[in-house]
């Protein structure tokens, strides 16, 4: 399926199986039809969200061409969410502690059929905790996490690995949440001893191009959080490489200003998650292997649509 084989959730997923109706009208999937199940959220034009609309206010199209949709719920669906936390030595203090705080409330919040894994990333990305189920277990493997004394920030390899980890998801909606208060650097031998941290560059751009081409041809949504204060003195926050991440997969990058303001902007991460509507169509064409372009919009509303750019049609 492309990127990583089968990736993220939470705004576009090409999905090997349909969405049917089960006795209790929640959808459940089969092995039967290829389906494109595109996870949108919907706002008006002061940014508030819009839940209330039927499958008829909806529309899609496939490279330009409309589809009929065969497939549709509002419900909440189970969901599997990976969280890449920067443990970078920026990242030490108040400011790591609400980081965590943080991702502990999201773990208070999980229905009882979601699922987290949790990475670390600083010189490079590590498992924090596997798939879990279990608040606990993630909650007790969080409690043992200090940033790096120090070191670089690994941020396109984490979005990497993270995708690749939702590779191993249950559910069908998932999702790569990023918490970070830096842009990507690594060491390079030139500067090996000298103390400097080398510049984003031409190759920190390449390496973004690269993960920019993974996450759009992901089948999930990418939110990411950028924690940008003017009180310290590191690096400046790469805003328009988080927005780069999230924008082809219907995620929101959110910059907050203060280590207090982590926790709630979590919060509105899982709140854009629930507000989303499923909607499913079945490509007229056999998989293909190649890009297709996505397009939702919604009809008689004065409103704006996120949802993915285009998926991958492959078996």
């Amino acid at each position: 399926m492309n990127l990583l084989g089968r990736s993220v959730g939470a705004a576009l997923a090409v999905i090997a199986s349909p969405l049917v109706r089960a006795a209790d009208q929640r959808p459940t999937f089969k092995s039967e039809v290829q389906l494109v199940a595109i996870n949108a959220v919907v706002t008006d034009k002061r940014g508030r969200t819009v839940t209330n609309l039927n499958e008829d206010a909806f529309q899609i199209s496939e490279d330009n061409r409309p589809q009929r949709i065969s497939h549709f719920t509002r419900d909440p669906l189970p969901l599997s969410i990976a969280v890449a936390l920067d443990t970078s030595g920026s990242m030490h203090g108040e400011r790591f502690e609400y980081a965590r705080q943080a991702i502990l409330r999201l773990l208070d919040r999980l229905g009882p059929k979601d699922e987290v894994t949790i990475y670390g990333f600083n010189n490079r990305p590590y498992p924090i905790i596997p798939w879990t189920q279990s608040r606990d277990a993630a909650a007790k493997a969080l409690a043992d996490e200090q940033p790096m004394a120090g070191g670089f920030t690994a941020l396109f390899d984490a979005v990497r690995v993270g995708l690749q980890g939702l590779d191993a998801a249950t559910a069908r909606r998932r999702a790569l949440l990023i918490i970070s208060d830096g842009n990507d650097e690594l060491p390079d031998d030139r500067w090996h001893g000298t103390g400097i941290t080398r510049p984003i560059n031409l190759t920190a751009l390449e390496r973004r191009s690269s993960v920019v081409a993974d996450v759009t041809r992901s089948e999930g949504v990418v939110y990411a959080i950028g924690i940008s204060d003017p009180r310290r003195f590191e690096q400046a926050l790469d805003e328009e490489a988080l927005r780069a991440l999230v924008n082809p997969t219907g995620g929101v990058a959110a910059t907050v200003h203060a280590n207090e303001d982590i926790p709630g902007a979590v919060e509105g991460v899982l709140a854009d998650l629930r507000d989303q509507y499923l909607i499913g169509f079945v490509p007229t064409h056999p998989p293909d292997g190649k890009f297709h372009k996505l397009k939702v919009t919604v009809r008689r509303c004065d409103c704006h649509v996120r949802a993915r750019a285009g998926f991958v049609y492959s078996h």
